[in-house]
């Protein structure tokens, strides 16, 4: 053991071990399958689309929003759900879990390109980068989803330097 690191673990002797004791299996950093993370996705989205309705959109604007916001619904609970069920960080959902990432940034470009205000959602969908996929996927989508959200606010006030 290692005196100069803090909460450094003991190693196991032979001893130890013939006598029953058997490390810890590791802990993940996050339980992506508690009902918390649901109810903290669940609160964003509200928020985020309250913010779109009471927001000064046109009617078409405000349509296309709620329709894009309302898709990730569904979206989350039949693809992104299950694939965080599984509490391993070393797993790769594959392909589903990219899918499932792109397709929330679709829709999210989409309400996004309506109302500047729905960047706030970005704080319920950046977890799910890390919670469906593996760390350097998760890393790329969320480059990703935020290059999308500055594209748009600069597509958005092409002259504006202060935004």
């Amino acid at each position: 053991m290692h005196e100069d690191v803090p909460l450094a673990v003991p190693e196991l002797t032979g001893q130890q071990l013939t006598a029953g004791c058997r490390p810890a299996p590791p802990q993940a950093g996050w339980v992506v399958d508690e009902p918390r993370w649901d109810a903290y996705y669940a609160v964003v989205f509200v928020a985020c689309l309250a913010i779109v309705q009471a927001g000064p959109l046109p009617l078409t604007g405000r349509i296309i929003a709620t329709v894009a916001l309302t898709a990730m619904v569904p979206w989350y609970i039949f693809l992104g759900r299950p694939l965080m069920q599984v509490n391993d960080p070393t797993r790769d959902p594959g392909l589903k879990g990219t899918i499932y990432l792109a397709g929330l940034i679709v829709l999210f470009a989409t309400a996004q390109s309506q109302d500047p205000n729905t960047w706030f959602l970005a704080f319920g969908l950046l977890p799910q980068c890390f919670q469906v996929t593996t760390l350097r996927r998760g890393m790329v989508f969320v480059v990703i989803l935020n290059v999308t959200a500055g594209a748009l606010e600069a597509w958005r006030n092409p002259g504006c330097r202060a935004c």
